[in-house]
């Protein structure tokens, strides 16, 4: 018995050792894109390993910045939350943003966004990036990928839709 609960303690050490793990995942922006902001606050800043650091007001809508440095390579995680598009009725549509230094990462969410079943709606890009787009009834996911030569940030964008309402 002492042997497995040694051989469990071991294996979930090495679990959580690994180096330069990903903070926020797919499934976490989704549910974070339209959550308040105490509750982005919480899970960003106590459950994950982002730091607050500013909020600056969009059209009357807060936009709250949160950053992560991280890793021997020095790598970056931004996430920024509020921006969004107000709707005739008052309420917003959310957007949540997260960047990125490490390739490694934004292709681990391409996999994740994929895996949620998210059809890829466009494929294209500008003088500077890739742009990909993934689409579902509520959610449209861009992502943004410098174009080989170029530098610059990995990013991804959700886009809340619809407002998800139990009235």
């Amino acid at each position: 018995m002492m042997k497995k609960y040694l051989l469990a303690v071991i294996m979930l050490f090495l679990g959580f050792s690994k180096v330069q793990a990903q903070h926020i995942n797919f499934q976490d922006m989704l549910s974070l894109v339209g959550a308040s902001t105490a509750q982005i606050n919480q899970f960003l800043t106590v459950g994950k390993k982002f730091e607050f650091l500013s909020t600056d007001m969009t059209q009357g809508i807060p936009v709250n910045k949160y950053q992560n440095r991280y890793g021997a390579d020095g790598f970056r995680e931004t996430v920024i939350t509020g921006m969004g598009t107000r709707q005739v009725d008052g309420k917003v549509l959310h957007v949540l943003s997260y960047t990125t230094t490490s390739v490694k990462h934004i292709n681990e969410l391409i996999k994740q966004i994929t895996k949620y079943g998210y059809p890829l709606t466009f494929k294209g890009n500008d003088n500077d990036k890739m742009i990909r787009t993934y689409e579902s009834d509520l959610y449209s996911v861009a992502v943004y990928t410098p174009l080989p030569g170029k530098s610059g940030y990995y990013s991804v964008e959700v886009h809340e839709k619809r407002l998800i309402t139990l009235d």
